[in-house]
Formats: C-alpha cells, sequence, structure tokens
C-alpha cells in the first residue's frame, strides 16, 4: 500500500511540471457599489488594466447609483471607462452589464411588479451614464431564481393588459 502511494504521489509531481495552468483574471463585482465596497479611483484603475489588457473580456455587477458618485468623485476614470463602454457591439464589445437592477436586491419577499420595476430603474439609470449599454444577460446570487415565477406571471399579466 506504502508503495502505490509513494508511486501515486511522485507521479503527480512529475505530471503537475508538465501540466500549464491558464492564466486567471478576477475584478470584484463590487456588489452594493458605493454603498458597499466600492473604492474610489477604482473605476480608473478598471480603465486603465482594459486598456492595458486588449483581450480582457469583463462583466459588470455595479450598482446603478454607483456612477453619479463616480462621476463626482473620479470624472477622468469615469470618462476613461465610458470611452471603454462605449462600443457594445457582439464583435468587440468588451463590458457586460449582468445586473441592471436598482438596488440589486435579492429579491426576497417582493412581488413580480417590485422587480421589473428593479429592472426599469436601474436600466434607466445605467443607460443615463451608458446610453449605448446593452443588456443581454441577467446574473447575480442565486435567490432571484425564486423569483421568476412571479416575473412571468407579471409579464403575462402585462401583455395581457396591452391587447
Amino acid at each position: 500500500m506504502k508503495k502505490k502511494l509513494a508511486i501515486f504521489v511522485l507521479s503527480q509531481f512529475l505530471l503537475a511540471g508538465w501540466a500549464d495552468a491558464q492564466q486567471a483574471y478576477f475584478i470584484d463585482g463590487y456588489h452594493g457599489g458605493i454603498y458597499g465596497h466600492y473604492p474610489v479611483g477604482q473605476t480608473a484603475f478598471i480603465a486603465q488594466k482594459l486598456r492595458q489588457n486588449p483581450n480582457w473580456n469583463i462583466n459588470i455587477e455595479i450598482e446603478p447609483e454607483s456612477w453619479e458618485v463616480v462621476r463626482q468623485r473620479d470624472p477622468e476614470g469615469y470618462e476613461a471607462f465610458k470611452r471603454l463602454f462605449k462600443d457594445q457591439s457582439v464583435e468587440s464589445g468588451r463590458i457586460e452589464y449582468v445586473n441592471p437592477t436598482y438596488a440589486q436586491s435579492y429579491f426576497f419577499g417582493t412581488s413580480g411588479e417590485s422587480a421589473i420595476r428593479q429592472f426599469e430603474y436601474g436600466i434607466r439609470l445605467i443607460r443615463k451614464h451608458f446610453p449605448e449599454a446593452v443588456f443581454t444577460t441577467y446574473s447575480a446570487e442565486e435567490p432571484c431564481f425564486y423569483q421568476l415565477p412571479a416575473l412571468y406571471i407579471e409579464v403575462i399579466r402585462l401583455l395581457v393588459c396591452l391587447y
């Protein structure tokens, strides 16, 4: 048994030398934006890193209300990020907003209408700062998925009322 274990451990060390690891990059989602843990100067830092690494594509989940404060506290960083965000084409768009809800709530204990308004208010506020923004993906904490049936019901109700 000890001999098999020794061979196994030795083989892992040898194989590790031949394997290549993929370089991973991580930018915190800063859930909560300025009311959470989004530091002053972070927008300029993200814009700088995107310019330094033209092959990077990122998803952001930053509370929409944060952009007004960022615009006031770090106008150069805000404008640099805004220029990078401007291209939202499928071929070269590098920045994707994945949670455009206003307060980025978990949707616990809310109605479908409330959830829809979270998206409506958030998207409106994001488009105030980034008019070219395209919203194709929603991804946040799992609790939102519990609210999906209520969202579907509200959408169906809205469609019925429109016809």
